[in-house]
């Protein structure tokens, strides 16, 4: 059985860009339960089925959870066991990411952005690199549990911050300005007006809980979320994140190869 043929052909039944890059994500952790060929298959298969049920015209958030339950219900199906699910929905999740962030360089280069990041001052990294670093962030149950305390939801906002910092790589309009190739990550953090994000970006990458909680509780008490947000970084400026980010860099193991 020439099994990359039948994968093609899965593949090519896929309309959707979107679709083929869930489809990729749910097969990656394939190999846990040892499958053979006939097996892989008819995952594979599955899977596609499922990527297809996802509506991406709902909200963000939304498109999240049926991805994430889709992905469960289909390790459930192949008996996969309750301490093997986490693992493999935290893989297929990191791989999803990334297909993403890959994508969207791909858009800039497109666009007639550099193939290669320009090179940043001290004190800043490129949107690429902080994608990836957020992409790659490891398991971080006790952190999306005190975020849903201040009503933040981690997968969302781990999509939202992923292709926030690497979309900002693209040329387009926004709020009605247009937007040029911007690269610098500190550009990009400074000026984004979302408190939740912002919020959410501090914690994982493992700044103090008691800080963020106390710059959610602060700018809870303002009206705007340009007023809120100015409260976050007041709390936690750029040159902390940069430092939280290194270090999450470092930790996770993360190359300039893989970038």
């Amino acid at each position: 059985m020439d099994i990359e043929n039948e994968l093609d052909k899965i593949a090519d039944g896929l309309i959707y860009n979107v679709d083929y890059m869930a489809w990729n994500a749910f097969l990656a952790d394939w190999h846990i339960n040892d499958f053979d060929d006939e097996k892989y298959l008819r995952f594979a298969q599955d899977a596609a089925e499922s990527v297809r049920r996802i509506q991406y015209e709902a909200s963000d958030e939304e498109a999240i959870k049926i991805l994430l339950s889709e992905y469960v219900a289909l390790l459930k199906k192949y008996d996969y066991t309750d301490d093997m699910i986490p693992p493999a929905v935290h893989s297929m999740f990191q791989h999803y990411l990334q297909d993403w962030i890959t994508e969207i360089h791909q858009k800039s280069m497109n666009e007639g952005g550099p193939e290669e990041i320009p090179a940043l001052p001290d004190g800043d990294i490129d949107n690429h690199r902080m994608a990836y670093i957020l992409a790659n962030l490891p398991p971080q149950s006790e952190i999306a549990d005190y975020l849903t305390e201040i009503n933040i939801n981690y997968f969302y906002e781990h999509l939202h911050m992923v292709t926030w910092f690497s979309d900002q790589m693209t040329q387009g309009i926004r709020y009605g300005f247009k937007r040029k190739h911007n690269f610098s990550a500190r550009k990009t953090y400074n000026h984004l007006m979302n408190p939740s994000s912002l919020l959410w970006i501090a914690a994982v990458l493992g700044e103090d809980p008691e800080i963020v909680k106390k710059a959610a509780a602060e700018a809870k008490t303002m009206k705007t979320d340009p007023e809120k947000s100015k409260i976050v970084r007041m709390a936690v400026p750029f040159e902390r994140i940069y430092e939280l980010a290194l270090h999450m860099e470092e930790e996770a193991g993360v190359l300039d190869d893989d970038i």
